[in-house]
């Protein structure tokens, strides 16, 4: 049976786009045959223009970079609270330890107030102290693994500060060198045009000169009128390498300097020492801050801490075997730093302190910056943009004489977590006042009308049942007397009255 015409004409149709692909195909391939291949990659060698300088003011503004700033500022913070929880954590389980042991300590003695007179209190310690003692082995071992914990954190939060620190510098150094390149264009851009202007200037006073001279040759007088524009200087070095250059010459200059120069005076990372210093000393009286200088003898120099910390010992050995004397108690006086958890303008716990830069005074945040709002007294402030004499209010410290403005104030979060344990660890000395030796609720003699007459004190209560009954009484037998008292004179009123 025979194809019909339809069948064909589409066999004939196929076959020809199959020809002519095949003629595509085979014309590609000898074009990318003769194709040249491109040539290596030359970076722009030219210096930036306007559009380039006002792409880099744009980049410096940008709010990534705003950002970034600000995520390396929370993540100092978090790094810093996470240290102080952790330390503080600790000196909290030593303090209940050896409120335990003094607890413990004083059960034994025999001061557990009970019925059973002094004997049995006896025997019971006596029974009570092989239990004790295991058990203070194990808090022991239990404090000492806590330690360890607390060590190995404490170090890593450390050097993930550090690393932070150095974000933070080189991010810094990424704006001051495209701050460099944008003022450098700029000075380009301003020569350039300058340059152009001269030649301009140029041009019109040999045109000048020219139409005074009549017989001079109109080409000639083409050829000297003609000046090429200045072309743009070429340094040979492309923008993107130098930037790489001058990054890199930043933190080798970083990395060049010692670890006491680069964190002790960074204000995040003192901050940081700080809230773990005062984390490990609980109270009121804490040791002064160590010197900068010290912070990091044990990784830059261990012998030299060694031996530094030996000669401390023995001065402060020697100073104990000595006789007190006046120098001696100035010495006494430096050791210790009592600050204060109360506004000296409030006279109120601190809830926002913040801190001087110029003193070491702090005050509560509302109360300082509504007082310098209202203060009449100005200072030469920072410069601005478009103000040339910028003057900012400003007001003499409370309790010294240095002049401070809303700038010279920082926050102060050391500060607030000292307020916060304070806090805290008055609570805690309420719940254990609560407890006896034994660790129990204390009962309490309920509290009725007052009578205006002492009959015992609250402090009498560890003396036992005995002499709390003692007090009952006394005041039961006083309020009866007072009651026959006035009924009897209120009998004698009503005898006369008859």
């Amino acid at each position: 049976m025979s194809a019909t015409p339809d069948t064909r004409r589409r066999r004939h149709a196929s076959r020809n786009d199959r020809t002519s692909a095949n003629a595509n195909r085979h014309s590609q391939a000898q074009s990318r045959a003769s194709t040249p291949p491109l040539p290596a990659y030359e970076p722009p060698i030219a210096p930036l223009n306007a559009a380039g300088h006002n792409a880099i003011i744009a980049l410096l503004n940008a709010p990534s970079l705003r950002q970034l700033k600000t995520h390396i500022q929370r993540a100092e913070e978090k790094l810093t609270d996470s240290a102080g929880e952790v330390n503080e954590r600790l000196t909290d389980a030593r303090v209940r330890y050896q409120k335990e042991r003094a607890r413990k300590r004083k059960r034994a003695n025999g001061e557990t107030p009970g019925a059973e007179g002094v004997s049995a209190k006896q025997e019971e310690g006596e029974n009570d102290n092989e239990n004790d003692d295991d058990d203070d082995g194990e808090e022991i071992n239990r404090l000492a693994r806590l330690e360890e914990q607390v060590q190995s954190v404490t170090e890593e939060l450390e050097a993930r500060m550090r690393q932070t620190i150095d974000a933070e510098v080189k991010l810094e150094g990424l704006k001051g060198v495209l701050a460099d390149m944008a003022k450098e264009a700029e000075e380009a851009t301003v020569a350039g045009a300058g340059a152009r202007a001269a030649g301009l200037r140029s041009r019109r006073t040999r045109r000048r000169r020219g139409d005074d001279e009549e017989d001079q040759d109109p080409e000639e007088d083409d050829d000297e009128d003609y000046e090429a524009t200045p072309e743009p200087q070429m340094t040979g070095i492309p923008l993107s390498r130098r930037l790489d250059q001058k990054l890199d010459e930043e933190s080798a200059r970083w990395t060049a300097q010692s670890l006491t120069q680069r964190y002790s005076t960074n204000n995040a990372y003192v901050g940081f020492y700080r809230i773990i210093h005062d984390a490990k000393h609980p109270g009121d009286d804490i040791p002064p801050l160590p010197h900068a200088s010290t912070w990091f003898a044990h990784m830059e120099d261990p012998h030299a801490t060694t031996t530094s910390t030996a000669d401390q010992t023995s001065a402060r050995r020697t100073r104990q075997r000595r006789s007190p004397s006046a120098a001696d108690s100035d010495e006494i006086a430096i050791e210790r730093e009592r600050i204060s958890l109360k506004c000296p303008l409030t006279l109120l716990p601190f809830r926002d302190p913040v801190t001087s830069t110029k003193c070491p005074h702090s005050f509560e945040r509302e109360a300082i910056t509504d007082m310098i709002a209202h203060s009449s007294t100005t200072v030469p402030g920072p410069p601005s943009r478009g103000r040339r004499n910028n003057r900012i209010r400003s007001v003499k410290c409370p309790v010294c004489s240095v002049v401070l403005t809303a700038e010279d104030l920082r926050s102060d979060p050391v500060l607030l977590r000292r307020v916060r344990r304070a806090e805290a660890a008055s609570q805690r000395e309420a719940e254990d006042d609560e407890l006896d030796a034994d660790g129990n609720p204390r009962r309490r003699p309920r509290e009725g009308r007052k009578s205006g007459i002492t009959v015992a004190s609250d402090d009498d209560s560890e003396e036992g049942g005995g002499a709390h009954q003692e007090a009952t009484d006394a005041a039961i037998r006083i309020k009866q007397e007072r009651l026959s008292q006035a009924q009897s004179a209120l009998s004698d009123d009503t005898d006369d009255d008859e």
